[in-house]
């Protein structure tokens, strides 16, 4: 009967590890929308704009997403890179700047200024799904660059992953219990 129970484990513990998803926890293959804003939230300036994040570079080529000034903005698996092309001061308002909303994408977990960048946006927001880069009142130049560092929630095969161990020894322990007990009879 425990030898029933044995293999049972090993049977459940491979469909466990086997039936995870493979989700990568970079933003690589998603599919981002970018919409530029202006004055506020409620008026759209430039786009809404579709890419594939990683299919080329820039994600978002200059022109892509109309607006005044002309820029440039790439994604990659864990930044948002805004690369302003002409010197500009923004005008102010509520809202001027993007929203990036993604699909096919992990959950966003927390989005920072690197220290890379060299001038401060007024906002940086984000939602499980978004991030939103206000640069209301930013003055920029040509040499200027905001650098987003998105964190991603880990896929989930690596939780599986890191309790696999754990399992095996414990199967390792029921198999060992097993054979000693018939061995006792």
């Amino acid at each position: 009967m425990r030898r029933v129970s044995c293999i049972a484990a090993v049977v459940c513990l491979g469909l466990l590890v086997g039936s995870s998803t493979a989700h990568a926890d970079t933003l690589d293959g998603s599919t981002v929308t970018a919409t530029l804003y202006n004055p506020n939230l409620s008026t759209i300036l430039g786009g809404p704009t579709t890419a594939t994040v990683g299919a080329s570079t820039p994600t978002f080529p200059n022109g892509s997403i109309l607006g005044n000034t002309p820029f440039q903005i790439n994604i990659t698996g864990d930044q948002i890179f805004y690369d302003p092309l002409a010197d500009v001061t923004y005008g102010n308002g509520v809202f001027n700047g993007f929203v990036f909303v993604f699909s096919n994408a992990p959950t966003i977990l927390d989005v920072t200024l690197d220290s890379a960048s060299t001038f401060v946006p007024t906002a940086i927001s984000f939602t499980a799904d978004s991030v939103s880069l206000n640069l209301s009142d930013n003055t920029v130049n040509t040499n200027s660059v905001a650098i987003l560092d998105v964190q991603l929630v880990p896929e989930p095969s690596s939780g599986v992953l890191m309790i696999l161990p754990i399992g095996l020894v414990g199967v390792a322990y029921a198999w060992r219990r097993s054979r000693s007990e018939e061995a006792l009879l």
